[in-house]
């Protein structure tokens, strides 16, 4: 693993100038960086991800059918599927028990939506953070909303006015 630096002070200047940071946060984040904090925040956020994924197995006993039908629905784009130290990872994000196909509604048009828009992080993450769109008796991540029966529509809406990468 790297040895965590501090921040150049090119970067220092860049963020002052930008005025997203104070200098007390510029300072913070700085320590944050040589203590290597941000790195480990990182490999967390990333280790809690792959974690909320599951194998080809897993998800071929859990729809009730077989490896090959599982890939031929990725192929068909009904199933979000990521690459991780080349193993084939399934996001369970999009799976729901209480639904009659096992799947969150929308998926296909989700997928599409989302194409090489975003990272597989940055998907798992939108699709579990509330939006401040998605209201129905409170705020709702988009798979609830989706869930509930919301308009895929208003998911679409917030995927497209998104920069993420």
């Amino acid at each position: 693993m790297p040895t965590p630096t501090r921040l150049t002070a090119a970067e220092v200047e860049y963020l002052l100038s930008s005025s997203a940071f104070t200098p007390d946060q510029v300072t913070q984040t700085s320590d944050r960086v040589a203590r290597g904090s941000l790195a480990l925040a990182g490999a967390e956020s990333f280790l809690s991800a792959l974690y909320g994924t599951w194998t080809l197995t897993q998800v071929a006993s859990f729809l009730g059918v077989s490896n090959p039908e599982v890939l031929g629905a990725v192929q068909r784009g009904e199933l979000y599927v990521v690459s991780i130290a080349e193993s084939l990872r399934f996001p369970v994000f999009q799976f729901d028990i209480g639904h009659p196909e096992r799947l969150i509604p929308h998926l296909p048009e989700l997928i599409a939506a989302v194409g090489g828009r975003w990272s597989w992080l940055s998907t798992v993450a939108f699709m579990e953070t509330r939006q401040q769109s998605l209201v129905a008796a409170t705020k709702q991540t988009p798979r609830a909303w989706l869930l509930d029966g919301g308009s895929f529509d208003d998911v679409k809406q917030i995927i497209e006015s998104a920069g993420l990468r």
